[in-house]
């Protein structure tokens, strides 16, 4: 059994004060009074080392205090350079940036983050933004490029929907202060600098134009292109719907399981790293392709984890054959969030982590449950295992963030994983070797029938009853119970400690307990929400486990999933109920406890808007129509749906304003929810 000292490892006793600064610092803003703290702190800990020599052993835990409290303050204030002023968005201004990634590139449009440097010739100012562009394939811009242009910076809006993925607030977690729509002819192009990402970039343009030789269709070439190059943006929703539903969405993320076969492939061919100057050689050949692959693959946390990881364990390897999977962790944690602070609240840095930490621990215990003599049985058993141990960390944060659990993932993994080395390898030999070469011939065919194969048994795991256990949701606090019960049960494992198993057994209590009160509250409340769909008019009521929807066309299914379906799992609703509203009449919203009308075309509203509450108008209705309305409206709230366009609700924002009416613009300010 795997055995933990939290003692032994110096980069784990690291860590954990330098994270607990880092999600410090997400709540609060370091003032000169902070940065002015640490100094001293730090000219305290140099003072204390200097003489820990003659300070009894007794009183060295004070060395240990200090030093702790000096890491958890450079944690709370290494947050990364940034200077933005506020009053920038919604002003126009003449600015000057670098391209700093390409997010996404097709034949008309790229996706890009800017790194702004100049704001009206004036260098007080460094921030990233998102641009989107519209050129042509020969105007292409590239990390590294200096372009101008004067641009109005938009902010990053906020959709409303309730419990739904906000866009906005993911691109904000990454350090993105707004965002600019452009034409190629607006952009003046200042020549460009020495960037990393531009090598990298251009790298994996020249390896994904090889993949395009493999006579693949396209949702069978983003598989490739996600799995090979770390390229999702060419996943379609029903792709990434498939592979998330069967349990199999880490194999389109680019992780320590690819890294992994990499590193296998390496040292297969180079032989095992030992001591001496060929030895170093080999470590240092093995250490810059693993790093090369991370790079061209988009360096996530993930694949970032799993790099650091592995060259750890290959310094570790030729130094003294000596290596401890906890420390480098600690060391590929501790680097990452160096490297990037916002790593902190990124799920996929705590999904990484937790998978990885959770497979070396529990893989042992769960492998030797059972017993197989057979190569093939144990091989089977083993992938089982690895698939089992890997839940067990994952579980309570992926309910949590995605409000299911994929009931068939061992299966899918015991369908797909065997496969992946041979799809991996096989794909970078068709980059490596020109593409009318005999290996690459001899490979293309067996690649496109394994990559098909993919494809076609997600897609059939995905589509087997009960794919996805939707039953229990998770909230914050019922997540931190689940890990404080885990953590203790590990405890107990090690130390064999009754007070340990007390400790489990009082969390898994408290977690029931939450989760009975949290169902009860749950089912009793109703939520009111008029969503935000471009374009379309979506009206959503929950109460007592069910959930009622008002539409007046058909919802696409990426649009139900993203998000209807996130309110009506939180709400514990098995399914979704809709009601198409017909073309010309009035709908009244029944059992919702208050009088919500909505108006939808052309109707005799009469007397009926001194009785509403809320009244819920789409575009059908002509606006000499709501004009009336609005004159003989009084203490409604008027609420204004997503089939209104932008212009519609500027101008209708101004009618209200003129009657100091209340009123809420679903296309300007996000869905309207209220709970009844």
């Amino acid at each position: 059994m795997n055995t933990f000292s939290y003692s032994a490892f110096p980069f784990v006793r690291l860590l954990l004060p330098f994270l607990a600064g880092r999600v410090l610092s997400l709540f609060y803003t370091p003032s000169f009074l902070c940065y002015l703290l640490v100094f001293l702190l730090s000219i305290l800990v140099i003072v204390s080392l200097s003489r820990s020599l003659v300070i009894p052993y007794s009183k060295g835990w004070m060395v240990g205090v200090v030093i702790f409290v000096v890491i958890l303050a450079l944690g709370f204030i290494s947050k990364p350079n940034d200077y933005f002023d506020v009053s920038l968005i919604g002003q126009n201004h003449v600015y000057k940036g670098v391209v700093k990634q390409v997010v996404k590139s097709t034949d008309d449009r790229q996706s890009l983050i800017l790194t702004i440097g100049n704001v009206d010739s004036s260098a007080l100012y460094y921030f990233n933004v998102l641009m989107y562009l519209k050129n042509e394939p020969a105007q292409a811009l590239l990390p590294g490029d200096q372009i101008a242009f004067y641009a109005r910076l938009g902010d990053m809006k906020y959709t409303g929907n309730p419990f739904a993925f906000e866009y906005a607030e993911y691109m904000k977690g990454k350090g993105i202060r707004g965002q600019f729509f452009l034409e190629n002819e607006n952009v003046l192009r200042l020549g460009r600098v020495f960037s990393l990402n531009r090598i990298f970039y251009q790298t994996r343009q020249k390896a994904e134009a090889k993949l395009r030789h493999l006579p693949l269709n396209t949702e069978e070439f983003a598989i490739v292109s996600a799995l090979v190059l770390g390229d999702k943006s060419m996943l379609d929703y029903q792709t990434k719907a498939n592979f998330s539903r069967a349990g199999a969405i880490h194999v389109l993320s680019i992780s320590g399981l690819h890294v992994g076969i990499v590193f296998i492939m390496l040292t297969s061919l180079m032989g095992q790293i030992g001591k001496g100057t060929v030895a170093l050689l080999k470590a240092l050949v093995v250490i810059l392709v693993l790093w090369f692959y991370a790079a061209i693959s988009g360096m996530s946390p993930s694949v970032t984890r799993a790099t650091l990881m592995f060259s750890v364990f290959v310094v570790a390897k030729w130094k003294s054959h000596q290596y401890s999977i906890y420390h480098s962790m600690a060391i590929a944690a501790f680097v990452i969030l160096v490297i990037n602070p916002y790593a902190v609240i990124h799920a996929g840095f705590w999904l990484s982590f937790m998978a990885v930490g959770s497979i070396v621990y529990f893989y042992p215990l769960v492998n030797g449950w059972m017993y197989f003599s057979s190569p093939w049985a144990k091989y089977i058993w083993s992938l089982i295992a690895v698939s089992v141990s890997a839940q067990v960390g994952t579980l309570a944060l992926s309910l949590y963030l995605f409000d299911f659990f994929p009931t068939w993932f061992v299966l899918s993994n015991i369908l797909v994983i065997p496969l992946l080395p041979m799809m991996l390898v096989g794909s970078i030999l068709v980059v490596v070797f020109p593409a009318d070469s005999i290996l690459v011939l001899l490979l293309g065919e067996s690649l496109v029938a394994m990559f098909r194969y993919l494809n076609q048994v997600t897609a059939w795991v995905g589509s087997l009853p009960f794919a996805q256990y939707v039953g229990l949701q998770l909230d914050f606090y019922q997540v931190l119970v689940f890990y404080a019960m885990l953590a203790c049960f590990i405890m107990w494992q090690q130390l064999k400690k009754g007070k340990y198993l007390v400790y489990v057994l009082l969390f898994l209590l408290v977690g029931l307990v939450g989760l009975t009160v949290s169902r009860f509250n749950r089912y009793h409340e109703k939520i009111f929400v008029v969503h935000q769909i471009k374009g379309k008019t979506a009206v959503t009521l929950t109460a007592f486990n069910k959930c009622e929807c008002w539409i007046n066309q058909p919802l696409a299914p990426q649009e139900v999933d993203y998000v209807l379906w996130p309110l009506a799992l939180h709400q514990h609703a098995p399914s979704i109920s809709y009601r198409r509203v017909d073309s010309l009449m009035l709908s009244p919203i029944c059992n919702s406890g208050k009088n919500i009308l909505m108006v939808n075309g052309k109707s005799d509203v009469g007397r009926l808007i001194d009785h509403a509450d809320v009244i819920v108008f789409t575009a059908k209705s002509k606006l000499y129509q709501i004009k009336e309305w609005l004159n003989k409206a009084d203490k409604q709230v008027l609420v204004f749906d997503a089939s209104f366009s932008y212009s519609q609700c500027k101008y209708l924002r101004k009618e209200v304003q003129n009657r100091s009416l209340n009123a809420h613009f679903v296309t300007l300010d996000g869905a309207f929810v209220i709970a009844i």
